[in-house]
């Protein structure tokens, strides 16, 4: 993503800064993402459960240039809010960053159901959650990009992360779909790889979750 980021050869600021919106953003993937942008000069909206992990992020960042909403992306009601707290601060959502997502690790049936559940709501329907306001609030303005943080576990299976695997294969798939869908909305933007339609992207990056730093991913698959 760089419309409205500072040059990255001359660092010359943007006439209007890029507005984003990340999710997860109190750990790993999420955090070094709002970290980043905001040294770009990014104005970065941070929602994660926890105020003050957000809090502890947000130090990290360039000062005055982050707004933290905490939300649960499992919760529709709160991701809508988050866009609308966005948008109310800044007066719209260029890109927003999905990389929310919670663990259970151990043998499938030594998993208690009501956290195998959660897992699975949290990372795969918080994802319909965000991508559902997010895709609303570019139709209402013009355009945008959605970015959603996907993992290698995606594409292979491993044994103890039954949860997990099961809803980053199932966001592959969703996010495939997003993009077929707006193409065949939009036909005119066939021939831009990786275009999404209506103006706004749908990729799919390997990446982490929420509770520690993501490992290196040996691969990058953007679906186009």
């Amino acid at each position: 993503m760089h419309q409205g980021l500072a040059d990255p050869l001359t660092g010359t600021p943007p006439i209007t800064p890029l507005v984003v919106v990340v999710t997860g953003a109190s750990s790993g993937i999420g955090r070094a993402t709002a970290v980043l942008l905001t040294r770009s000069g990014a104005r970065v909206v941070l929602a994660a459960r926890s105020d003050t992990a957000l809090r502890q992020a947000q130090g990290e960042c360039q000062e005055g240039l982050t707004l933290v909403v905490p939300t649960d992306v499992s919760k529709a009601g709160e991701v809508d809010a988050l866009i609308a707290a966005a948008v109310d601060r800044y007066g719209r959502v260029d890109a927003v960053v999905h990389s929310a997502a919670v663990l259970a690790y151990g043998l499938f049936e030594d998993v208690p159901p009501d956290v195998f559940d959660a897992s699975i709501q949290v990372t795969l329907l918080g994802t319909a959650n965000v991508a559902r306001a997010a895709l609303r609030q570019f139709d209402l303005q013009g355009g945008g990009s959605l970015v959603v943080v996907g993992s290698l576990l995606g594409k292979i299976a491993v044994p103890y992360m039954s949860a997990y695997v099961t809803a980053k294969w199932a966001i592959h798939g969703f996010v495939r779909c997003l993009q077929i869908e707006a193409r065949q909305t939009h036909p005119q933007h066939r021939h831009k790889p990786g275009h999404a339609g209506r103006g706004q992207h749908a990729r799919l990056h390997p990446g982490g979750h929420v509770s520690r730093p993501a490992r290196p991913s040996p691969t990058t698959c953007q679906l186009s």
